[in-house]
């Protein structure tokens, strides 16, 4: 498979996904700066409180990780696409499933959505394939 052209498209693309890592690792250090030293409470340090910043945490990190892998995939090397829909499921579900407590948290829903979109920027769906080209070549396509 060529190379993937390099246009203004697609360094735009690039700008793109390192500002949405940028913006997930600073949304997440002012998510903890606000719960841990702003406004310190009990609820924050419980257990549940603990497994929710964990979680935060961890969103940021699927969202740096996604966006290498749109990053990477702009340049012509592709992920496993099981791999791109756990980041997706992950990033859209979640924050949902918590949108009552943290509704702030569907930015990341939006992160994953615009990620996505970028990503699909560069699937080429009729792609070459070898038995598509084999069964041309015996008269039945």
């Amino acid at each position: 498979m060529p190379p993937i052209q390099q246009t203004r498209a697609t360094r735009a693309i690039r700008v793109g996904t390192g500002l949405i890592a940028i913006l997930a690792v600073l949304f997440v250090s002012w998510f903890l700066y606000a719960i841990y030293v702003l406004e310190p409470n009990e609820a924050n340090t419980s257990a549940i409180g603990l497994v929710n910043s964990t979680l935060m945490v961890l969103l940021a990190v699927v969202s740096i990780a996604y966006a290498r892998s749109v990053w990477r995939r702009s340049y012509g090397i592709h992920d496993q696409q099981g791999k791109l829909r756990a980041f997706t499921g992950f990033m859209v579900i979640y924050p949902i499933l918590i949108a009552v407590l943290l509704p702030y948290a569907l930015i990341f829903t939006l992160f994953a959505f615009a990620l996505q979109y970028m990503n699909s920027l560069f699937s080429r769906p009729f792609a070459y394939s070898p038995s598509a080209s084999a069964t041309k070549q015996k008269g039945h396509g």
